[in-house]
């Protein structure tokens, strides 16, 4: 495949998710792409591994799923929002999708992500971090540091680690990894009437670049979200390391089966790199 071939893929992917929530046809894609119906198609398959219009389909499922999680919107909203022709049309094709009814999906705290798709933007009308931020209230949760001890401030109650021992826990998977952890004691940021404390930034080796990831924790024990500037080959990497290292240390708990992602595009002139948001389900422990 070309790579001008490939461009007008990522910049149809774009416009795609761009225009989610609006009526999509063939022949608009034909025309702002330049290519036929049958070789935009067949070039689409060759990039995304299925066809635009089921590639569509699950887009719109995907935010659908997020909506039923975050948003109190009804299932008929949803699914008149995101151009389904009827309620019953939405139901059969999550149903397809997820083998659960949108209202199981919402009820179910261990509905599976694992079949969602990814958008590679974006876009104004429905932004996850958005509607989080505005949905839900944002806990107090902090991490401070001393010489000897890591002090976490949850809901009045300090549990204390031994940053010693962490970082010599951490440092085995350090070379391998290409990443080392710092715990910072950061201000917090304002965003409306709702506080939002950092918690923790992941940085690389200097060997991996610029990549940084801000860890924020929601409300009620639901998600920490992880905001990243990584290449694609490190995500997975950093979650893995998340898992392994950062929450046995820390009174957080992940809950399995409920993380999913968000590709939002390029990082300016920066083409290996992707703007993503990573969303770990989590509960609290005090203790």
């Amino acid at each position: 495949m070309s790579m001008a071939a490939r461009e007008v893929i990522i910049g149809m992917l774009v416009w795609i998710e761009e225009n989610i929530r609006e009526d999509i046809q063939l022949r608009d894609i034909e025309t702002r792409s330049g290519y036929t119906r049958w070789y935009f198609n067949r070039v689409f398959c060759q990039v995304m591994d299925i066809n635009v219009a089921e590639y569509i389909r699950r887009r719109r499922l995907t935010l659908a799923f997020a909506e039923l999680k975050i948003t109190s919107r009804t299932v008929s909203e949803i699914a008149i929002g995101l151009g389904f022709g009827t309620v019953q049309s939405f139901c059969r094709a999550f149903r397809l999708q997820y083998g659960c009814t949108p209202l199981q999906a919402r009820r179910d705290p261990v509905t599976d992500f694992r079949k969602q798709l990814p958008g590679p933007e974006s876009n104004d009308q429905f932004c996850l971090d958005k509607i989080i931020y505005t949905e839900l209230k944002i806990r107090s949760l902090k991490i401070s540091m001393s010489d000897e001890n890591a002090i976490i401030n949850h809901s009045g109650h300090y549990i204390q680690s031994k940053v010693t021992r962490f970082q010599k826990r951490l440092q085995a998977d350090v070379d391998s990894l290409g990443f080392a952890i710092e715990i910072n004691s950061l201000a917090s940021e304002r965003r409306g009437t709702q506080y939002i404390h950092p918690v923790e930034a992941l940085r690389p080796d200097s060997r991996e670049g610029q990549e940084r990831i801000n860890y924020k924790v929601l409300d009620e024990g639901r998600y920490a979200v992880l905001y990243m500037r990584v290449s694609a080959e490190v995500i997975h990497r950093v979650t893995e390391y998340l898992y392994t290292h950062y929450l046995p240390a820390c009174p957080l708990i992940k809950r399995d089966g409920l993380d999913f992602m968000q590709i939002r595009g390029q990082v300016r002139g920066s083409p290996d790199m992707r703007k993503v948001i990573y969303f770990m389900p989590i509960d609290y422990t005090d203790n």
